[in-house]
């Protein structure tokens, strides 16, 4: 090969794109607002909030939220029955507090 051709393989090639696994987790949401809550709901949500405000004692919403690894704001409103939560969430929460969801549920225990 002359020089020339070698010039030219070197401008040509173009090494593959290596997906960085970190990179491939930040794709972005679009911004969706809480569904609107149904009256026959808000009941049964207000319950759930309650005992989760129960379970957080006098310990701050900001505190227990960076602990846990959800947003401050996500857990307020779940504690104020605002939103449909995830129960990904929900578990993480009772996961903190060392508690199992069937005694979470459990419907003999009072508030």
């Amino acid at each position: 090969m002359d020089n020339n051709s070698l010039s030219l393989q070197k401008i040509i090639y173009m090494p593959p794109k290596v997906k960085i696994p970190e990179q491939q987790n930040l794709i972005k949401k679009k911004y969706q607002p809480p569904k609107e809550i149904k009256l026959e709901h808000q009941e049964f949500l207000l319950y759930l909030g309650m005992k989760l405000q129960k379970l957080r004692n006098n310990e701050s919403i900001s505190a227990l939220a960076k602990k846990v690894g959800i947003s401050r704001n996500a857990y307020s409103q779940m504690e104020q029955g605002k939103v449909y939560f995830n129960l990904f969430n929900l578990m993480l929460v009772l996961t903190y507090h060392k508690k199992s969801a069937s005694d979470f549920f459990r419907e003999d225990e009072p508030l």
